[in-house]
């Protein structure tokens, strides 16, 4: 969000804009930029959203809690929700955002991670300082390229 933020924002807007969290830099950048898709909190992947970036705050930033032996290990991590299933559900939101945003804003699929299939045949790319460069954007009904990539895009990544 920060990086289409620096592309459509004034610079002192950007200043105001870091300071959301990055729920709230979901919930606003969207309407800012007028878009027709813009998440909502009530439902959905901003809901889930929001859940996986409660649960990073818990872990990066924990209250002191007493863990009484090995054996409570599993009870700890159950209470801070780091399971595969629950990681899997945060994993599909962001996705999910990142899509939306995408579509609404410049009719793409988003950046080729976003697809495993494309992933494999094309990696991610490095940003090299502006969302259109930084990104590779597939838009609706392309087909991946599996050409060998040149010495040149080798490069840049």
């Amino acid at each position: 969000m920060n990086s289409v933020a620096t592309h459509v924002l004034t610079s002192s807007e950007f200043k105001e804009f870091e300071k959301l969290s990055p729920v709230g830099k979901w919930l606003f950048l969207p309407k800012l930029m007028k878009l027709k898709w813009s998440p909502g909190l009530d439902q959905g992947c901003l809901q889930q959203f929001a859940e996986l970036a409660g649960r990073r705050n818990h872990v990066v930033h924990p209250r002191i809690s007493k863990v009484a032996g090995v054996a409570a290990i599993g009870e700890f991590l159950k209470k801070l929700k780091l399971d595969e299933h629950v990681a899997k559900k945060g994993r599909q939101a962001v996705i999910d955002l990142i899509r939306g945003l995408s579509l609404s804003w410049r009719g793409s699929y988003g950046p080729d991670w976003l697809r495993p299939e494309s992933a494999k045949a094309r990696p991610p790319c490095l940003f090299l300082g502006s969302v259109e460069a930084s990104a590779r954007l597939a838009k609706p009904g392309d087909h991946v390229d599996k050409s060998p990539r040149s010495s040149h895009e080798t490069s840049a990544i």
